[in-house]
């Protein structure tokens, strides 16, 4: 589960409210999900590398659009 003041590494999968996410970067928890969810993560459905890809490194392929 996703807990406050916590170092997450980018992939990192956890849950919240029944749901799972995937970290987009490595980041600190702030104090609340809701306040992370836009900037940090994404709903988790058996994504691909490719689609992991971030604005800084394109390698990995297609970039995320907000």
């Amino acid at each position: 589960a996703w807990v406050t003041a916590t170092a997450y590494a980018a992939r990192d999968v956890v849950s919240n409210s029944g749901t799972w996410y995937i970290a987009l970067d490595a980041h600190t928890s702030g104090a609340t999900f809701a306040g992370d969810q836009a900037a940090h993560w994404r709903v988790y459905q058996g994504v691909i590398v490719s689609e992991l890809a971030d604005a800084v490194s394109a390698t990995l392929g297609r970039t995320w659009s907000a």
